[in-house]
């Protein structure tokens, strides 16, 4: 049996690279649009309104909060699935 350790959160995430890597794809279509929303992401919302760039600024932040919590979500329901399953134990 797991436990809940870091190991087992990290093999479950490593798990899904080839998932997060298609939902890369499917959100951003390429590395430079993620590198894109990754570059809005970091700057200051006030510099890309001065720059003219703030809806393209907000469209990138949701276009990464959506891939995050999509992520993040697919991990929690493997896991809620394997407590289910009787492969690891519920804590």
């Amino acid at each position: 049996m797991w436990d809940h350790s870091a190991q087992y959160w990290a093999i479950l995430t490593a798990a899904n690279l080839p998932l997060f890597i298609g939902l890369g794809k499917v959100v951003f279509g390429g590395w430079g649009e993620f590198l894109d929303c990754l570059a809005f992401w970091v700057r200051p919302d006030l510099l890309s309104a001065l720059r003219g760039e703030w809806t393209d600024d907000l469209w990138a932040e949701c276009k990464l909060l959506v891939f995050m919590v999509t992520g993040a979500g697919v991990v929690l329901v493997e896991h809620v699935g394997m407590v289910e399953l009787g492969w690891v134990g519920p804590g």
